[in-house]
């Protein structure tokens, strides 16, 4: 249908206004698998935002560009929290290619992106410092490894990236001050060089469609003062889900703090969506309410973090969120 004919048939049958309960549908979602639709609530939105919000808290100066699809939980999900938080919102072009000239107009504080477009970031600065002289490789080569010195020791870096690294965020805006990764695994190699050339924290996030979106998220603050636990992680679980491990006989894990991640809460999805409308739930969750992603995760307890290191699936997650 083209959009004035869905103007048209709404004038010609209006509908009063009817405010949504917080059990009420909000979207049918496509996932991966069979079946695909994922039926999500406003409870589940709702809490999913606030948890995030509270996660990671945005100031109403904070301007984001929106390029992925907002059919994807991930998108949809920092749209709405930035809208929340009043910040500003800002769509791209369409067009990868234009990509990097609509961010030096947008000038984003906040970047989020699946593995991919940060792999691509990483590429393209070692691409460009090859094709450069030898003394500037050289002395970027100093630069680097003497502000991870200082980093490691936690000490200011201020001089180093006042000096060098200030000037690299300039072709994104020259604004940026948090990178989120989500969708697949981030390496630390490339994680640490973001933070490092950038000059602001690299935070991951893990969730699934059936879970509207993250039930880990790196924490800002324990980005900066807890640096090394983070590495390789996928954060901390969210308040609003319960997640626990549990043995994964037909790949022979049974070992403590590693599993099978499971999770119930206010943000875990009413069911699939079948024939005629009708949720399935049966068979989706056990006994006791907990849906079973398929992930395998280990647990630090030490560091209150969870690392993804491997799957039950059939399918493969590549870096740019695709199976």
């Amino acid at each position: 249908m083209s959009f004035d004919s869905v103007m048209k048939d709404g004038e010609a049958n209006p509908i009063a206004l009817a405010p949504p309960k917080l059990d009420s549908t909000y979207m049918v979602m496509f996932t991966s698998g069979d079946p695909k639709g994922v039926v999500m609530s406003h409870r589940n939105l709702s809490t999913a935002c606030m948890s995030v919000a509270r996660a990671v808290p945005l100031e109403k100066d904070d301007v984001y560009v929106s390029y992925l699809p907002l059919a994807h939980i991930m998108e949809h999900l920092c749209v709405l929290h930035l809208l929340i938080s009043g910040a500003s919102l800002g769509f791209w072009r369409g067009h990868i290619q234009t990509l990097w000239d609509d961010l030096k107009v947008l000038r984003p504080t906040i970047f989020a992106g699946v593995p991919s477009v940060f792999n691509r970031m990483y590429d393209g600065i070692h691409s460009n410092l090859l094709k450069s002289n030898p003394l500037r490789r050289l002395f970027f080569s100093y630069a680097y490894s003497a502000k991870r010195k200082q980093v490691e020791a936690g000490e200011d870096t201020a001089f180093w990236d006042k000096l060098v690294f200030n000037k690299m965020s300039d072709p994104i805006g020259g604004r940026i001050r948090l990178f989120l990764s989500a969708a697949a695994p981030l390496t630390p190699k490339v994680s640490n060089f973001l933070k490092m050339c950038f000059c602001c924290p690299v935070i991951q996030a893990y969730g699934l469609t059936e879970t509207t979106g993250a039930l880990t998220l790196t924490r800002l603050e324990l980005v900066n003062s807890k640096p090394k636990q983070q590495i390789g992680t996928v954060g901390e679980p969210l308040d609003c889900s319960e997640i626990k491990l549990i043995p994964a006989p037909e790949m022979d894990i049974f070992e403590e703090n590693v599993g099978e991640v499971c999770v119930r809460g206010a943000n875990v999805f009413k069911g699939y969506y079948g024939e005629g409308g009708q949720i399935i739930s049966n068979g989706v969750f056990d006994n006791e309410g907990w849906f079973h992603t398929g992930d395998i995760a280990s647990w630090d307890p030490g560091s209150s973090t969870l690392s993804i290191i491997d799957t039950k699936k059939n399918l493969f997650k590549l870096a740019q969120g695709e199976y």
